[in-house]
């Protein structure tokens, strides 16, 4: 099957968990009510379209936060807090 789109692997690094970051970020977004997909879609946009490094906690915090329309640092800190 083809895609339309074109996928970009510049996102990943061996080195790095690299579905730690973004889906604790997500699921920090569902904790604070944004329980639509947009998070993750915004999420997997960046990663596999555009490229980005979303393994690293601040770009996947920035671009959750930009998709939630809500403050990153806020959102970073919800997704790093020991489970409650």
């Amino acid at each position: 099957m083809r895609s339309p789109f074109m996928l970009n692997t510049d996102w990943y690094d061996p080195s790095l968990p690299e579905w730690l970051a973004p889906n604790c970020v997500a699921e920090a977004a569902k904790d604070l009510g944004f329980t639509d997909d947009r998070v993750r879609l915004a999420l997997a946009r960046a990663t596999l379209r555009e490229g980005k490094s979303v393994a690293d906690w601040n770009i996947a915090a920035e671009i959750a936060a930009e998709a939630a329309g809500i403050e990153a640092g806020k959102l970073l800190e919800r997704a790093k807090s020991p489970v409650d």
